[in-house]
């Protein structure tokens, strides 16, 4: 398989002609046109529509970009590694993170990493419905809440965080020190879609307390329900990490009387977790975890125990 085949296959996707991926390759138009020729012919699959001037992906081609990302990534980061070589550089590491944390735990975890260490890093999603394979992935870590089925990795629990109640702050459940689940019963609720593992748990908890919630609007990400609190559009039950990361001017965060966990962990394989440089920056990462969520999050034993031993 030629390799400049996958990287002119990978530059036509994302610009979505081969006109586009010219300045990406410094390959003419007919070139690119004939490697994607080729590599369709060695891979016995269509891979774009034309139409017109445009080439169209297949489900398979969208398929097949997933499955040779990663290495591609790896290529792409040689340079680097050689440059890191060269001035005696601790090398790289690049962290696959689940987005919610993303936005609220891994910028402040960063300033703490890069001012320590000066280390060079680079950050993927990591998406559940894609999942993290040691097979396919470049990642040297995941950063995920647990349980995370979708993977062949070792999962590493470092904290557990308690899921709390955020609501504006002019609302009148901001003035109680506790707010039940029967609280939001006649609330504007915002709520996890269905498919999301914090949805789970709290229609559990609600099954559980005999409390029927009714959502009066559904969303797919944590920073997206905090920030319709913040505009006044209701209440949500959210991570405290990423409630506490909101604008405190805007919401207020209240403990929830019924008790949901939320478990955050690492992805990593037992040879990487010998590293000693890796360690130093997953320590930091539940260090800032804890700073952030202050009574809301506890280290996890089994991370506790870990850091003992070092």
């Amino acid at each position: 398989m030629n390799l400049l085949w996958l990287q002119a296959f990978r530059a036509v996707m994302k610009t979505g002609s081969a006109s586009g991926a010219e300045e990406i390759m410094l390959r003419t138009q007919p070139q690119i046109s004939r490697m994607i020729g080729q590599l369709e012919k060695e891979l016995e699959m269509k891979l774009f529509e034309r139409v017109g001037r445009r080439l169209v992906p297949t489900e398979q081609a969208v398929e097949f970009l997933k499955g040779i990302e990663p290495p591609l990534q790896g290529i792409d980061a040689i340079p680097a590694i050689a440059e890191d070589i060269r001035n005696k550089r601790a090398r790289g590491l690049t962290m696959a993170v689940e987005p919610f944390l993303a936005q609220a735990l891994l910028p402040t975890a960063l300033e703490t990493i890069i001012k320590g260490s000066g280390t060079r890093i680079a950050v993927d999603l990591c998406l559940r419905s894609v999942g993290f394979w040691s097979t396919n992935k470049s990642a040297d870590v995941g950063v995920v809440a647990l349980p995370f089925a979708q993977t062949d990795l070792k999962s590493l629990p470092f904290v557990e965080a308690r899921v709390v109640a955020v609501v504006p702050k002019d609302h009148e459940l901001a003035q109680k020190s506790l707010i039940t689940l029967r609280d939001f019963r006649k609330e504007q609720l915002i709520s996890f879609r269905s498919s999301t593992l914090l949805r789970s748990q709290i229609d559990s908890a609600a099954a559980t307390s005999g409390v029927a919630l009714l959502p009066q609007i559904e969303v797919s990400t944590g920073p997206l329900a905090c920030e319709l609190v913040a505009r006044g559009l209701g209440v949500c039950i959210a991570d405290p990490i990423l409630a506490l990361s909101t604008d405190r001017d805007s919401v207020t965060v209240r403990p929830l009387a019924e008790r949901i966990d939320l478990t955050y962990g690492f992805l990593v394989s037992d040879p990487k977790l010998k590293d000693l440089h890796l360690r130093k920056t997953l320590s930091a990462i539940a260090d800032t975890a804890v700073q952030i969520g202050g009574a809301y999050v506890d280290i996890h034993p089994i991370w506790e125990r870990l850091i003992k031993e070092e």
